[in-house]
This record gives structure tokens, C-alpha cells and sequence, in this order.
């Protein structure tokens, strides 16, 4: 099938199942709120570390509903489950039992990546040409 979907889908569809796109989108919601939390958590004194550790479990509980089944490019699907993996393991799994190892680049990763995964899911399964701006 063209674009790489196992059969067409649409947007509601989507989003009444949350499983892909919809999954990201609620993650990357997080990213539009994390530079205020950040200045306000440095303005208070509080250990950045907790901070980090903190986004990622709140903006990682959207990933446990996120499903690839339908990724039928092989490659993509590996990397959004790669992604997935990486952030829950920081949110929920090491990052939560030892904080002390999630960082800024961690976050910094953990967005630019998710940006470039619904980018890529545009070219690849909608047959979409995307054209990158600033952020």
C-alpha cells in the first residue's frame, strides 16, 4: 500500500485508539512546557537533576499506550520502539529508581527525536514532503 500503512487510517481513528502519532503528540506536549518549569525550578534552588528525572515521567506515561503494529517499514518501527523504550526506561524504569543518570541531554535527545519520528512517519506512511523549520 502506498506511503507504507498497512491500510489507510484516519485522524479520528487515530486518536479514539491513541496509538501512534497521537501517543508522540501528548509527549511532546511536555517539550512546549518544560522551559518554564525549568526556569522555575532554577529560580527555586531545586536539584535539576529531580527536575529532568520528573519531565520524563510525566511526559513518558503517553508512550505506554503507543503502538507500531502498524509501522510496516521495518526500520521506522524499530526506531520509534528504540525511542519508546529509551524514554520509559528513563521515566519509569533507571531514570526513576537512580534520577541521578537522566539529563538535559537526555530531554534534549528525547524531543529532537520525536520531532524527527513524526517527520519521518509523514514522508514514509503518508507520503507527505516535509520541509524542517526553526524547532
Amino acid at each position: 500500500m502506498p506511503g507504507g500503512l498497512s491500510r489507510r487510517i484516519n485522524a479520528g481513528e487515530v486518536m479514539k485508539k491513541k496509538e501512534l502519532v497521537y501517543c508522540i503528540g501528548l509527549f511532546l506536549a511536555h517539550a512546549e512546557r518544560y522551559g518554564a518549569f525549568f526556569m522555575e525550578a532554577k529560580s527555586n534552588q531545586y536539584p535539576m537533576v529531580l527536575m529532568y528525572q520528573s519531565w520524563f515521567n510525566a511526559s513518558s506515561d503517553h508512550l505506554y499506550d503507543l503502538q507500531t503494529r502498524r509501522i510496516t517499514n521495518k526500520k521506522l518501527r524499530e526506531r520509534v520502539e528504540k525511542w519508546k523504550e529509551k524514554c520509559l526506561d528513563l521515566g519509569h524504569g533507571q531514570g526513576l529508581m537512580d534520577g541521578s543518570k537522566v539529563t538535559e541531554e537526555d530531554m534534549v535527545w528525547a524531543i529532537t527525536e520525536a520531532k524527527d519520528i513524526l517527520a519521518e512517519i509523514d514522508e514514509k506512511m503518508l507520503g507527505v514532503k516535509v520541509l524542517k523549520g526553526c524547532g
